[in-house]
């Protein structure tokens, strides 16, 4: 739970790929992402959930 929004999700990552899918208990907002380049820390899953819930990104991880 962050602030006033509680989120439920998971991810995971193989050779290459990245995938999580976030959304709001109730299920009215939600966002799945899924790339095909291994970057090298969860500041892309940080973004974009402070783009979707308005939530900030967590700093240094």
């Amino acid at each position: 739970m962050t602030g006033d929004v509680r989120l439920r999700g998971m991810g995971g990552s193989m050779q290459g790929s990245r995938f999580f899918a976030v959304g709001t208990s109730d299920g009215a907002e939600s966002v799945a992402v899924h790339t095909n380049t291994e970057f090298k820390t969860w500041q892309v899953l940080f973004r974009v959930l402070e783009a979707q819930f308005g939530i900030p990104a967590v700093p240094g991880v």
